[in-house]
């Protein structure tokens, strides 16, 4: 998916879920997209238009993609699902310039740390950031949560 409001809604549901998400970039080779998508596990992937006609080409046929829309109908209210700090929030992929892309596993812990109670940057509640990196890019976390 490309940023945007529905990117987000997609983000949290995945979380509410307690699952984690894999950002996948409609711009890398469909080989590229076919190796995250098995070495990552993954059983479904939310799309936008672009992403899902990617997606097609890169014959991920195994994989349940479903449409990244919001949905007026569907409770705000988060599941009572148990979670931990320690449970996987997301699996972000190297570029594979050594050779195969490499998962690398953040737990909520980690994205807890990046912002609530910095010491490395001091901002608060009423400040705005900008989401301009790529989901697939560390940075993002900070950026959106």
């Amino acid at each position: 998916m490309q940023r945007s409001p529905e990117t987000i809604g997609v983000l949290l549901g995945i979380l509410k879920a307690r699952a984690a998400y894999v950002p996948l970039d409609p711009k890398l080779p469909g080989e590229r997209l076919r190796y995250i998508v098995q070495d990552a596990m993954v059983r479904e992937i939310f799309a936008d238009t672009e992403g899902t006609a990617k997606l097609h080409h890169a014959a991920v046929d195994e994989v349940e993609v479903l449409p990244a829309t919001i949905h007026e109908d569907v409770s705000d209210e988060s599941p009572n699902l148990p979670c931990s700090r320690r449970d996987l929030a997301n699996i972000l992929y190297t570029s594979g310039s050594t050779g195969r892309p490499k998962g690398s596993m953040l737990e909520h812990s980690g994205i807890l740390r990046l912002v609530t109670n910095t010491t490395w940057l001091t901002f608060s509640r009423t400040d705005v950031f900008l989401q301009i990196s790529a989901l697939s890019f560390d940075i993002s976390a900070f950026e959106i949560w």
